[in-house]
């Protein structure tokens, strides 16, 4: 049972990751906008 709560936690983090990764290159690419119209 513990070797499954640990593979859910893990795929549960890759995912948060994976969004937050998201959500960084989200907010780049605003930054950069935003440059373009400074």
């Amino acid at each position: 049972m513990g070797r499954e709560r640990i593979i859910c936690y893990s795929g549960w983090y890759g995912m948060r990751k994976e969004v937050l990764s998201a959500l960084n290159r989200v907010r780049l690419a605003t930054l950069m906008v935003c440059w373009q119209w400074v």
